[in-house]
């Protein structure tokens, strides 16, 4: 089960600092609604008075609003983790690479390579290697001369 912590951990802390910051601008966009003048009265022209006369709804708005998107992003993402964790079980370990047994293809490539170096000539100078075969060989060699005819 420490894996899951580790995921509800991570996960967690990444999506309530994300929504932290989202809140954090969505509050002061609220706030600045807030503040703004609603307008005037069509009837008598006077202002209407501002909707936070104190200000004290905004400084709750500011520091709320962030901290219950951070708290309720956190709490789905570990509801969200138990529910996978509870559906899918515990994971697998990894095998290991190096433990690892070669599968079918990689035995038959080595058994190949083993009749291969096993059916070589047991003199390997005799046999030009391809690297010779370019210096003796040249990719475009010059025409022999042609003799003129008179």
């Amino acid at each position: 089960m420490k894996p899951v912590f580790r995921r509800i951990a991570w996960n967690g802390i990444l999506t309530a600092i994300v929504l932290g910051i989202i809140g954090y601008f969505l509050a002061q966009l609220a706030t600045m609604w807030l503040v703004a003048s609603p307008g005037v009265r069509d009837a008598t022209g006077d202002a209407i008075g501002a909707t936070d006369q104190d200000g004290s709804l905004a400084k709750s708005i500011q520091y709320r609003i962030p901290l219950l998107m951070a708290v309720w992003g956190f709490a789905f993402v570990a509801v969200g983790e138990l529910v996978l964790y509870l559906w899918r079980g515990e994971p697998k370990p990894k095998p290991s690479r190096l433990h690892q047994e070669p599968d079918e293809a990689e035995k038959l490539l080595e058994e190949l390579l083993n009749q291969v170096e096993s059916r070589a000539p047991a003199n390997s100078e005799s046999v030009p290697l391809p690297h010779q075969q370019l210096h003796e060989h040249p990719a475009n060699p010059t025409p022999p001369p042609t003799p003129r005819e008179s």
